[in-house]
């Protein structure tokens, strides 16, 4: 609290309510004050962080005097700067003399006079915020220090790390100054003939093949792109750059050195360029508008292995294409002579069949003559139980058809309702209002009435406040809680059957991933909210028609006999003095007042009375623990709400 305001914290440390009570009403407009009761309670609260910025002492206190207060925070190195200044109704001397001695800043007599105490701790305020800048500027001054110095040992180590990695690998790294020379090379240079010596100092151009030396200069690159130059065409990397750029990709040939002691001329390598340039600090000068162009560093790569690889691949590829082509070529020959053999096979079957099937219309004809061949009836018989067996073989396979286009609409149109295992009744969608399909309940719970009943019973009882919870958390800007409550909703009103209320949880918990404020999703919610007091309801007088008492005492807050529900509000200003006790912030009285117009019942008005009498006491850890009671009976969640 103090630290959001910006207040300094004053420690107020007497054994007298009453005096505690005058100094905490003449600095509370402007600071945050801690009283404490005791000296041993004061050397707690000095740990407490924030640490407070001044102390007013008293001297004299049963048990642990004054004197012992400020040898015991003088004594510790994360208190003993902390100026301590004695309030007390000695006038003595040597009591001011003993006070000082023992490191306090001032000594004050009571009565105090307001205007004079209010003076002398902005003098002290202000001289502790002094010393406190200059022990933070001190700090981070060494830390600056300290992580220089570390930067140092690790630049060094990275730096002969890297020369390590440089000189290993196979590329050329090199490095060029302003003008284009040489100011380092690799090792990988010697693979070309040259040592990195004997080219520091020399022009890059010196290895270039000079046919390409044309090809990347300036005058050229210019003319690529449209520009205009009166200058001469300069050498590769000796531009006159005035921005940030690099060089991507280019091809240049190399001419390296032959091993001959004849100085013949060497081989010509292609090599891939990359490089960057290096750019110093313009400074403060207001004339110069760009970084100055300090060198280049950069990459050659042979291309030589590439090219084989390439030229290998290529000739790989012509021979693959061959050998597929001839490959197609023996498949079409194939397909060919398989459509011949096709074509003759359903000449062959079709001539089999149609004989046969074009003589059994003569052949019915001549059985039926009443002057035919002896048993021509038997032969029409025996033709018409050939007929009627086929007839009866499609007949069972249409018949088999049907009876699953009939058993998948059977399914696929079931709503008239489900039996219940246990007790063989039969519940319908109505018996728990509109919005719960019990059908899909029952499924999710494997058809168990006994269960799904228990699952009703307990939705009611945990989730009727979800959308107020939901309310809370949108208006606290609590994106992580209202996206928890709503996916918490989502899947039990999805197991109950509640599936449009599931839908509703389920828009909100994406949408609050989406949302960049979540007031926008106050409609949505207020829709959640009417349909899971419809939900609730309808559940509630289904379970209470079947003997489920018990879910009715759910649907409002149980505290001691007290059956009015708390507020909304009453959570939020909970949790705020939950704060200001741990703080032991003395603003907390004004905060307990809010609160008891939104506790009805005589518990709750019983529980604020004992909270006035401890802060009256000024006994904030009592007053703490009877908050902690209190959340719990409420099912209020505090930070300090120990486990259990």
């Amino acid at each position: 609290m103090a630290e959001e305001s910006g207040k300094a914290i004053i420690l107020i440390v007497d054994d007298g309510p009453e005096n505690l009570d005058v100094l905490k009403n003449v600095l509370m407009d402007e600071y945050m004050v801690r009283p404490a009761i005791h000296g041993t309670l004061a050397l707690r609260l000095a740990f407490l962080d924030p640490q407070p910025d001044l102390i007013l002492l008293d001297i004299m206190m049963p048990g642990m005097d004054g004197y012992e207060v400020c040898r015991m925070l003088k004594a510790d190195a994360r208190t003993r700067e902390i100026p301590v200044i004695f309030v007390t109704s000695r006038t003595g001397e040597l009591d001011e003399r003993d006070g000082l001695s023992l490191g306090a800043v001032d000594y004050l007599i009571k009565p105090i006079n307001p205007a004079i105490v209010k003076a002398r701790i902005r003098t002290h305020i202000s001289l502790r915020r002094l010393q406190r800048r200059l022990e933070d500027k001190n700090r981070r001054l060494y830390a600056f220090d300290q992580r220089l110095n570390e930067s140092r040992q690790l630049l060094s180590a990275a730096e002969e790390c890297l020369r390590g990695l440089v000189q290993i690998l196979p590329d050329i790294v090199f490095k060029l100054d302003a003008a284009g020379r040489f100011t380092f090379l690799s090792a990988a240079i010697e693979g070309w003939g040259y040592h990195p010596s004997e080219l520091l100092g020399r022009h890059f151009s010196a290895i270039i093949d000079p046919e390409d030396l044309a090809a990347v200069s300036l005058e050229r690159v210019l003319q690529r792109i449209g520009g205009k130059t009166g200058h001469a065409p300069q050498p590769v990397f000796d531009e006159r750059r005035s921005a940030p750029r690099a060089t991507m990709g280019l091809l240049l040939r190399i001419r390296t050195r032959s091993a001959s002691p004849h100085d013949e001329p060497g081989r010509i390598v292609s090599v891939e360029v990359n490089s960057a340039g290096l750019y110093g600090d313009p400074g403060d000068d207001p004339a110069v508008r760009f970084r100055p162009h300090l060198g280049t560093v950069g990459v050659m790569r042979d291309l030589s292995e590439r090219h084989k690889a390439q030229q290998d691949l290529l000739e790989e590829r012509k021979e693959r294409l061959l050998q597929a082509s001839t490959h197609a070529g023996e498949l079409s020959r194939q397909a060919e002579q398989f459509l011949r053999i096709q074509e003759d096979f359903f000449a062959n079957v079709s001539r089999e069949i149609r004989t046969p099937l074009m003589a059994l219309p003569g052949l019915i004809r001549a059985c039926a003559q009443p002057s035919g061949p002896s048993g021509s009836q038997g032969c029409v018989e025996a033709i018409h139980q050939q007929v009627d067996g086929l007839l009866r073989v499609l007949d069972a396979l249409l018949d088999f058809s049907r009876s699953e286009s009939d058993r998948l609409s059977w399914m696929d149109g079931e709503t008239a309702g489900v039996a219940f295992p246990e007790g063989g009744q039969t519940a319908r969608s109505g018996d728990f209002g509109a919005g719960v399909e019990v059908a899909t309940g029952l499924r999710n719970v494997g058809g168990r009435e006994s269960i799904y009943r228990s699952v009703l019973s307990k939705f009611v009882r945990n989730q009727w406040d979800a959308c107020v919870r939901m309310e809370r958390q949108m208006v606290g800007n609590d994106p992580a809680g209202l996206e928890r409550t709503a996916h918490t909703l989502k899947g039990v009103a999805a197991l109950i059957g509640a599936q449009h209320l599931s839908a509703l949880a389920r828009t909100i918990e994406a949408r609050v991933k989406e949302a960049d404020h979540l007031h926008t999703l106050a409609s949505l919610l207020g829709e959640t909210a009417r349909e899971l007091e419809r939900v609730v309801e309808g559940v509630a007088a289904g379970l209470k028609r079947s003997g489920f008492e018990e879910a009715g005492s759910a649907l409002s807050v149980e505290a001691e006999g007290d059956l009015v529900p708390a507020p909304p509000g009453l959570a939020g200003l909970m949790r705020q003095v939950e704060s200001l006790l741990c703080a032991f912030d003395s603003s907390v009285d004004a905060v307990v007042e809010q609160m008891v117009p939104l506790a009805p019942g005589m518990a709750r008005k019983a529980r604020i009375t004992a909270m006035r009498k401890a802060l009256m006491d000024y006994d904030f850890d009592t007053c703490l623990l009877v908050l902690q009671e209190w959340a719990r009976a409420e099912e209020i969640t505090l930070a300090s709400t120990p486990p259990g």
